[in-house]
């Protein structure tokens, strides 16, 4: 009989025992457990996600381009071109016409085609305004004859740009400021040409 009531209290006390080992190790797990971490990104009232704030950059700052200006504050311009210095010199001619040969007083600028058959040349003017013609045939042909223009009429600043002309003609026109030349050529059967000239010129004076 005593010794089975030794045997129960034995029995209860490594039962308590064992109880007392899985408390103090559950409490040690609770203390020793690390706190749990948030899961998602932080959240506001009523648990709606609160997106986290972006750095954006700073808007381009626009620097106004600054105009030079003279003393009087205006902002400078382009001087205006300087006007070109007439080609004819001197006083206007009377005005005259003949035939067969040069007329008096035609501008010395407007070359003749050397052994050219003149039949009438003019003058006249109006003002510091000069008007000359010029009506002539050649042996050379055509194309001669517009090179030799081209090339002499240059040499005043007289540039050139081709015209529509008559059929079986070709016209070209000599520009230099308010100063102006035509030259019409026509070939003719031989091979020969005629052509005519008509200038518009500004005196100096």
């Amino acid at each position: 009989m005593s010794t089975t009531r030794a045997g129960q209290r034995s029995r209860a006390a490594l039962v308590g025992a064992v109880a007392s080992i899985v408390v103090l190790s559950a409490a040690a797990l609770t203390f020793s457990s690390p706190p749990r971490a948030a899961v998602g990104n932080e959240t506001g009232a009523a648990g709606s996600a609160v997106s986290p704030l972006i750095d954006m950059p700073d808007p381009l700052e626009i620097i106004p381009m600054e105009v030079p200006r003279d003393g009087s504050g205006a902002a400078p311009t382009t001087p205006p071109a300087q006007p070109l210095e007439p080609v004819l010199e001197g006083d206007p001619p009377a005005p005259a016409l003949a035939a067969g040969v040069l007329v008096r007083g035609f501008p010395s600028v407007i070359p003749v085609f050397a052994a050219s058959r003149i039949t009438t040349s003019t003058v006249t003017a109006s003002g510091p305004i000069v008007q000359g013609t010029l009506d002539a045939t050649v042996s050379a042909n055509c194309a001669q004859v517009e090179a030799f223009y081209q090339t002499e009429l240059a040499k005043g600043g007289l540039a050139s740009t081709t015209l529509d002309a008559a059929a079986k003609a070709d016209s070209v026109s000599f520009t230099r400021g308010n100063d102006n030349v035509t030259l019409t050529l026509t070939p003719l059967p031989d091979g020969s040409c005629r052509y005519s000239v008509f200038a518009v010129l500004v005196t100096a004076s």
